[in-house]
């Protein structure tokens, strides 16, 4: 049975999206699990964050909407569960009226969350 920390998953993923949302990539590189970091460079990171920003517009609201256990085949975490919390952001370039970013979170082996993963439906073009 695992202990998770106090700060809930989707309260986590809220304040690693405050850090992407004002630029501060660096901030956010940080909270990247490790295996993570082997596969994408802080600067690489920080390029990739940048244009997806870019192509979605400053946010002007995000909502909480669902949370759940995943386990994907490709999940970095083998033997621990994998988090998404979805949230349905309005963007200036779209409305968040579903689920449209996704922030997959696991524990680091000291048991603090880590973001795994990161999906933003609007941020791809």
């Amino acid at each position: 049975m695992h202990s998770y920390p106090k700060e809930t998953v989707d309260q986590y993923a809220a304040r690693w999206l405050e850090l992407i949302d004002v630029g501060d990539y660096k901030a956010a590189y940080v909270q990247l699990h490790p295996q993570q970091k082997n596969m994408v460079s802080e600067e690489k990171f920080a390029q990739v964050m940048a244009v997806y920003r870019r192509n979605s517009g400053p946010h002007h609201n995000r909502k909480w909407v669902a949370g759940n256990v995943v386990n994907p085949p490709q999940s970095l975490l083998q033997d621990r569960p994998e988090f998404g919390a979805a949230f349905a952001t309005d963007y200036l370039n779209s409305r968040g009226n579903d689920a449209n970013e996704i922030v997959g979170v696991g524990q680091r082996d000291d048991g603090s969350w880590s973001v795994v993963e990161y999906s933003c439906g609007p941020c791809v073009r």
